[in-house]
């Protein structure tokens, strides 16, 4: 649980960078735009939560589902993630999508999110980014 704590007399708070607070239907995220005093923040409502598309597709794969997993993909993306979950084989497949850890929030509006995920490849830790957009109204993922 997040405190939020008042900054004077003002409504100002402070928060942590990113926030969300995720309700049945939406998710409300404040983001820290002012780096040295913690005080301007900005939020959005997102009306539906784009990572439950990227759940569904990890899910798929989990499984070894590859043709349910790429039904959550753009149509411009998808069969270039087809060609490569089939090519890495089902085994890698599976235990780099088990690998992936939880996203976070670095852009949402109504058509387009960006979240971002961190993984251990060869020691290193690397960031990668996830992003969404809709198509014919629904979220769908664009790359990751």
């Amino acid at each position: 649980m997040v405190k939020l704590e008042r900054a004077g007399p003002i409504l100002i708070w402070f928060i942590p960078a990113v926030w969300q607070v995720q309700t049945k239907n939406s998710s409300l995220f404040f983001q820290n735009l002012w780096d040295g005093c913690d005080r301007i923040i900005q939020f959005s409502i997102a009306s539906e939560d784009p990572t439950q598309i990227w759940a569904t597709m990890t899910a798929h794969l989990a499984k070894g589902d590859i043709s349910g997993a790429i039904s959550c993909f753009s149509a411009a993306s998808a069969d270039d993630y087809h060609q490569t979950f089939l090519a890495g084989g089902s085994s890698k497949v599976i235990s780099t999508i088990n690998a992936i850890g939880p996203m976070t929030p670095v852009l949402i509006n109504n058509s387009l999110a960006e979240y971002y995920f961190t993984s251990i490849v060869a020691g290193q830790t690397i960031t990668f980014s996830v992003h969404f957009d809709k198509e014919n109204g629904n979220w769908i993922i664009l790359s990751f």
